[in-house]
């Protein structure tokens, strides 16, 4: 972690590269993870752990619940969001599968319990939180008119670029590579003389752009940002997308 913030201090876009290079990575490795932790269970234990195990991390779900909640107290989230909160933070899966196997792996006496304990923290919290999310996030969240769907509406429409594609400048000819990309909402004010002065929220996509020539020349990074929405949908008219890179 002190590394990879150090590298965003001093490296911005490198940074940014690096993540998304980490991120293909990691699709591959907690397959691999997550099939080595179930190979090394003994169905055996984790069959007579069950009843004990399942009470521990109940009691831990429900102290972890109550710390959560009292975490959001101050700030601008009504109860119904604190509660989705709640919610989002039952699933255990990563942390418990990466090193639930340590303790077997050193020899302690218990290595095998707290190994099934870990992989049936996953089995049980994982699909209760995923369909809790779910059905929370269904009933209880106000999404109002602030659609994802609308994000990917725009994205189709404007034919963005994604992180990682190099882009060639219309207007200089340099190549420029996409390092970030965030989905915004913009505020839109009524139009002159409109009886609703409350503003409207409209969908952008925002964009950081990396210049690879111009570090190459002057060796120094620069970077350009744009938000892109209906309102602007100004990239075919500056930039290329090289797909052929």
């Amino acid at each position: 972690m002190a590394i990879g913030f150090i590298i965003l201090e001093k490296a911005e876009p490198i940074a940014y590269i690096i993540s998304q290079n980490l991120k293909k990575i990691w699709i591959f490795a907690e397959l691999l993870l997550f099939v080595l932790v179930g190979a090394q269970v003994n169905v055996q234990v984790a069959w007579k752990a069950g009843l004990a195990g399942t009470l521990v991390i109940l009691v831990g779900l429900i102290f972890r619940s109550v710390g959560t909640y009292l975490s959001l107290i101050g700030t601008p989230f009504d109860w119904k969001e604190k509660l989705f909160c709640v919610v989002a933070y039952i699933p255990k899966a990563t942390v418990q599968a990466a090193i639930g196997a340590v303790p077997l792996a050193a020899g302690v006496a218990s290595g095998e319990v707290i190994l099934a304990v870990a992989v049936l923290s996953i089995l049980l919290t994982a699909p209760i939180g995923a369909i809790g999310i779910m059905i929370f996030g269904e009933r209880i969240l106000d999404y109002g008119k602030l659609s994802r769907y609308r994000f990917k509406e725009l994205r189709q429409k404007l034919a963005l670029p994604h992180v990682g594609e190099r882009l060639r400048s219309k207007k200089s000819g340099r190549i420029w590579k996409v390092v970030e990309e965030k989905e915004v909402w913009l505020e839109e004010l009524s139009a002159f003389g409109s009886s609703d002065n409350a503003p409207r929220m409209i969908p952008a996509i925002y964009i950081r752009y990396w210049g690879e020539e111009i570090r190459k020349e002057t060796g120094k990074d620069k970077i350009l940002s744009f938000k892109y929405s209906q309102k602007d949908p100004s990239f075919q008219d500056h930039w290329e997308i090289l797909y052929d890179w």
